[in-house]
């Protein structure tokens, strides 16, 4: 199977994939060669992938924020075959791949910057808004940083269940 996965600053493409598994908004979905052709969105989930290279098995894996999903059958053919391959796309706007590379302090320190930056974006709001409720909806700036927090929140959870 092939498989990229790209964001606006960051771009993997994986030629031969034996596995992979996502964590789609609509549920959990596991991909092999010749699946059928879908398309899905991801909003803090993970995708794994699992890749096997002179016969040895490694696995990454990626947590994805606000991003699309498409398999297809179409347009690709296996280079040692020439038949039609299974291919894998993904855009998102935000990835983190999980690896023992990962800070998870570094982690906390980002959670706790965005939190802070939170609140102050509603305590600035806050005085220019009559309804407090209003304050939620009133800002994308706000909605913004409550999706980074939710997604830090997701990949320290994630990273300290992977990387043990």
């Amino acid at each position: 199977m092939f498989f990229s996965i790209a964001t606006p600053e960051y771009l993997h493409i994986q030629p031969q994939c034996s596995r992979v598994k996502a964590a789609l908004t609509s549920g959990l979905l596991e991909i092999y060669e010749g699946h059928q052709d879908l398309i899905g969105s991801i909003q803090n989930g993970f995708i794994e992938l699992d890749i096997l290279n002179n016969n040895e098995a490694t696995q990454n894996c990626y947590l994805l924020q606000d991003g699309i999903f498409v398999v297809s059958n179409e347009g690709l053919e296996n280079e040692s075959t020439n038949e039609q391959c299974t291919s894998i796309y993904i855009y998102a706007r935000k990835l983190l791949e999980i690896s023992k590379l990962i800070s998870l302090d570094e982690l906390n320190k980002e959670l706790e910057l965005k939190k802070k930056e939170l609140n102050f974006e509603i305590e600035k709001l806050k005085s220019t808004v009559d309804n407090e409720n209003d304050i939620e909806i009133s800002s994308s700036k706000i909605i913004i940083l409550k999706n980074d927090i939710s997604f830090l929140e997701k990949a320290i959870l994630l990273t300290k269940e992977k990387v043990k």
